[in-house]
């Protein structure tokens, strides 16, 4: 694991889960739209499990790359933008390899701003 993914691993399990009132990632409907379109590559990608995606680089799957793309795009690390009722907008999320599978099959209305992808599409 190389450094950048070992800082991303780690933050996401310390912080990940913590900034949401509820039991689901907020995403950028054409972010979310991106992912679902992508599964595949995502499945089939070198990531580990749990898998991690980094939405602004999508369809980029593997992950030390796409976080390259946005230190590359931006400089920065990845954005938080705080919506009006406090939570935030993921730009790096992560699911194990079955609950991406899941993802597939979820009814979601990419016609809003954002999207709610449940931590646990299966159950």
């Amino acid at each position: 694991m190389t450094p950048i993914s070992f800082s991303i691993s780690v933050s996401l399990a310390l912080f990940g889960t913590a900034s949401h009132a509820q039991d689901s990632w907020v995403v950028d409907s054409a972010r979310a739209a991106c992912l679902i379109q992508h599964i595949d590559s995502y499945l089939s990608g070198t990531s580990g499990d749990p898998v991690v995606v980094v939405l602004p680089a999508c369809p980029e799957a593997d992950t030390d790359i796409a976080l390259g793309m946005m230190q590359q795009n931006s400089g920065a690390q990845p954005r938080v933008t705080v919506l009006p009722e406090g939570r935030t907008i993921d730009d790096v999320i992560f699911f194990s390899r079955a609950e991406l599978g899941c993802l597939r099959g979820l009814p979601l209305d990419l016609s809003a701003e954002t999207v709610l992808l449940p931590y646990d599409p299966c159950g």
